[in-house]
């Protein structure tokens, strides 16, 4: 199990990096220009172009509306991690590991709905906030984005039923 969730671990770090590298890929796109060499990816919503189109004030609040889901991923990947590092021996079902998975479920499901909630919610604050009219309200929800949500009820579900096993045990311990 120590080496499995060594791996796992590892992995859960290049997921984490690799969310980053997008984060300022997307929102910083020049960061990635060079001679001969050009590479973007879009943030949910835009065009590769309409990120450069942004103002400065339509750039920052896009950031951070994009940050929070992404602290939260982040967060929530925290609380897998502690989690993989607790997991030897009985002390997987421990109480302090249910709550990380808890935590990591519900950190990711979160993230998920600010993610989704993200692009309308950037076109309300263009318009309303910022004052431009010509601003258009989408929203997109894929079936990825519908997976996810139920990925994160079913991790929710199992801690339920590690901390359903785990009373079970202590309970059995109590009887004999």
């Amino acid at each position: 199990m120590k080496q499995r969730s060594q791996l796992l671990r590892f992995l859960l770090g290049l997921f984490a990096l690799s969310q980053l590298v997008g984060f300022v890929m997307m929102w910083f796109p020049q960061a990635l220009h060079g001679p001969g060499f050009s590479f973007q990816l879009a943030p949910n919503g835009m065009a590769f172009d309409e990120v450069a189109g942004l103002t400065v004030a339509q750039a920052v609040l896009s950031v951070v509306l994009d940050l929070v889901a992404l602290a939260v991923l982040l967060w929530g990947l925290w609380h897998l991690d502690c989690m993989l590092r607790n997991a030897r021996g009985p002390a997987i079902f421990s109480v302090v590991n249910i709550a990380h998975l808890r935590l990591f479920a519900g950190a990711a499901a979160v993230s998920t709905a600010l993610s989704i909630a993200e692009v309308p919610l950037r076109g309300l604050l263009f318009k309303y906030l910022l004052g431009d009219l010509g601003a258009r309200i989408k929203m997109s929800v894929s079936s990825s984005d519908l997976f996810l949500a139920l990925l994160c009820v079913v991790f929710y579900l199992v801690a339920d039923m590690m901390h359903a096993a785990r009373k079970l045990a202590q309970e059995n311990e109590a009887f004999v």
